[in-house]
């Protein structure tokens, strides 16, 4: 207390801001008990008043330093995650941007501005497009000024023109910022060129085999697992091959398991152990499961599963790749089946389209001599035997190019130079494109069928003792010699001499049977020695022989024959057992188509004609027509 401070006062001094504060207190004298208490409470009250007013005014100030603190440290911090941002922003493969809630783009990173060739004052703002391709700018604006109203993300393609003046194709990627409080800030886009995409995607239009060729080869159906066995990426590939969709397989983390076949649950079991070794391939190569599809067919996968690590070797999973095999596995086992047919008895050849023979099997080697070395390389002429002329082969390969195929009997030469006859069938085989890629031939040798059928044919067809014709082919050749005459038209004559043995009875009951088939037999090659090749002789009987002249221009000169074959078997016959015997012969003659016009008309008018000759004394021939008869 001061000293000029009486006994009376109460002084309360305070200290604020810089200011001194006092309040003094005096008894005022000859004041009552009363009137001092009121002092007091005067002078508390002040007291009270006057602490009062300095915390409100220390809060105050105390309120304002922190809000300027923590400003200050908002800012340092905004400016660290922008510093942080930029360099993020900058060091990305891709062109990032950013717009405020005025549609203005007022940030874009190095990427971008490397890309265009400009400074992001000349990009700032509206100035980004300046750059869009005049085709795609309207297209580009519209998805963008939709965005801002709607503050959905967005995607859009458009074309922009970079540093050195060409337009490449960009996916922009837009999503919306928001702050905590859900107050919309802007957009944040990214860019990437897609222009090798994009011509991909014209060349596929362009080209419909292209497009189905690059589809095909990326058909594969992949997805990720983590290192918890969580599948966290499947990709849509996976319904075409299983029928089931991504989100099935997702849904459902055992689906995998539960389509595989029962018949490769054990495979799939010991392989998926082995999936929590993630520090190891654990398979090198690619296992094979067969799988039943949501409709439940039969479907068979490649499968392919490898560990992922990252940077510091630190396990992030498997990634798992799925083919669908089915359709090699369906060529394996054709191709299984096809090497047991090819081994089989026939003969098999196969060519490319050029008719180079590519490979043999072992029964062509039994059937034609030829190693696969030494036809490997060369074409089919190798056999060829020239029993066929070239119009037969070009026949051949028309056939082939009109059907597909070709069957038939041919002549081939072995490699010993045997002539042989096989059954061929040739079958072309062509691609999806319809277009010729090889040719397999198969080949069986007939020998022994050809000499079959010519045994049976020789027995219906040809007398047994003297190998002539028979009554049946001579019909045959009698019809068909008519029918000529008739098509071609050409006047030619055909005449049927029908001869019976003079004196043959007689050999017969004396010399016995034996002899009567020796002296037949000698007769058939007189007579075939008299003739042309191109003439007929068949024996119908016994003793009874009709000879066929086809192209017979003159009258004369088939009764010059008749003649010739009289007097040639009226010459001796020596005979087995030293028989020497006599005997002649006798013939009838109707010409076509003077003495008839069908088989049965001839053969009968020239067995009258046979019968006046014996009429006439026998060792002489008559024609039908009685002018021209004669006798010798």
């Amino acid at each position: 207390m001061p000293d000029n401070i009486s006994d009376k006062s109460i002084l309360l001094t305070s200290y604020f801001n810089g200011t001194v504060w006092t309040l003094q207190f005096e008894q005022i004298a000859g004041a009552g008990a009363a009137d001092y208490s009121k002092a007091w409470i005067t002078l508390i009250t002040g007291f009270f008043i006057s602490t009062l007013l300095f915390l409100l005014s220390y809060s105050y100030l105390n309120t304002r330093i922190n809000a300027v603190l923590i400003a200050a440290r908002l800012t340092e911090q905004l400016q660290e995650s922008e510093s942080r941002f930029r360099l993020l922003a900058d060091s990305a493969p891709v062109l990032i941007w950013l717009a405020g809630t005025d549609k203005l783009c007022y940030q874009f990173n190095k990427g971008w501005l490397d890309f265009t060739g400009r400074t992001l004052t000349q990009e700032a703002g509206h100035g980004w497009r300046q750059g869009i391709h005049s085709d795609d700018l309207q297209h580009c604006m519209d998805t963008y000024n939709t965005a801002f109203e709607t503050h959905l993300p967005f995607t859009k393609e458009f074309r922009l023109r970079r540093y050195d003046g060409e337009y490449r194709w960009l996916l922009d990627t837009g999503m919306p910022r928001f702050a905590d409080d859900g107050l919309f800030l802007g957009y944040i886009g990214s860019c990437v060129d897609i222009t090798d995409r994009k011509y991909s995607e014209q060349a596929l239009k362009e080209s419909e085999l292209k497009f189905k060729t690059v589809a095909n080869f990326a058909y594969d159906w992949e997805y990720w697992v983590d290192k918890d066995g969580r599948v966290i990426y499947i990709s849509p590939s996976c319904e075409r091959i299983s029928g089931y969709t991504a989100e099935e397989f997702l849904a459902d983390n055992l689906l995998l398991k539960k389509i595989i076949h029962p018949d490769d649950e054990k495979l799939w079991d010991a392989h998926a152990g082995k999936a929590y070794f993630f520090d190891r391939v654990h398979d090198t190569d690619e296992l094979d499961f067969k799988i039943i599809k949501k409709d439940g067919s039969i479907a068979y996968i490649g499968h392919l599963c490898r560990p992922v690590f990252d940077d510091n070797g630190h396990s992030l999973g498997r990634r798992v790749s799925n083919r669908d095999v089915t359709e090699r596995k369906q060529t394996e086992a054709a191709l299984r089946i096809a090497a047991t047919v090819f081994e089989s008895q026939e003969g098999m050849m196969i060519t490319d389209a050029n008719e180079i023979i590519l490979n043999v099997n072992r029964a062509f080697t039994l059937i034609t001599g030829y190693s696969a070395e030494d036809v490997i390389g060369k074409t089919p002429r190798i056999l060829h035997s020239e029993q066929q002329n070239k119009a037969f082969y070009t026949a051949i390969w028309k056939d082939i190019y009109n059907t597909g195929a070709w069957q038939g009997e041919i002549w081939n030469r072995r490699k010993n130079g045997e002539v042989y006859p096989e059954q061929l069938t040739i079958t072309a085989v062509k691609g999806n494109d319809n277009i010729v890629t090889h040719y397999v031939a198969t080949l069986f040798d007939i020998t022994e069928r050809k000499a079959t059928e010519e045994y049976i044919h020789h027995l219906a067809f040809y007398d047994q003792l003297t190998q002539l014709p028979n009554r049946r082919l001579l019909q045959e050749r009698l019809k068909h010699g008519i029918e000529l005459n008739r098509r071609t038209g050409t006047g030619s004559q055909m005449a049927v001499l029908m001869m019976d043995l003079d004196k043959f009875k007689a050999v017969n009951d004396t010399l016995g049977h034996a002899a009567g088939d020796e002296l037949l037999q000698q007769v058939a090659k007189r007579i075939k020695a008299r003739l042309r090749k191109v003439d007929l002789v068949a024996r119908l009987g016994g003793d009874e022989f009709v000879i066929l002249i086809e192209n017979a221009h003159r009258c004369e000169d088939i009764a010059h024959i008749a003649k010739v074959i009289i007097y040639t078997l009226s010459q001796s016959f020596a005979l087995s057992k030293d028989h020497e015997v006599f005997i002649g012969a006798s013939i009838g003659i109707a010409i076509h188509p003077q003495h008839g016009s069908d088989a049965d008309e001839l053969m009968d008018n020239a067995d009258a004609a046979l019968y006046h000759a014996k009429k006439q004394g026998r060792g002489c021939f008559a024609c039908f027509s009685e002018e021209m008869t004669r006798k010798i």
